[in-house]
């Protein structure tokens, strides 16, 4: 029952107003088989994000670091080292 309230309280919880003021590189992380953020979600939140990028993963579900994990954790170290090479 508690997983449905928070499903419900998700649905109508608005985060697209506060995301311009979110400047950190992000990695956004999606997969296009995500039946609880759809894929067109997924590309207005990379759109409303700045300095954030997407990556979809193919054939994964809503938790898709789970589905393949070596291929996310791959993306997130190459996301963080092309961060170092910005700082360095």
């Amino acid at each position: 029952d508690l997983f449905y309230q928070l499903l419900d309280e998700m649905k109508n919880h608005d985060i697209a107003c506060h995301l311009e003021g979110i400047t950190t590189p992000s990695l956004i992380i999606g997969s296009d088989k995500d039946y609880v953020v759809p894929l067109d979600l997924q590309y207005i939140l990379n759109k409303l994000l700045p300095n954030s990028e997407l990556y979809i993963v193919k054939e994964a579900g809503h938790v898709p670091q789970v589905d393949f994990p070596k291929s996310v954790n791959l993306r997130i170290e190459r996301f963080i080292n092309k961060l170092t090479l910005k700082i360095n």
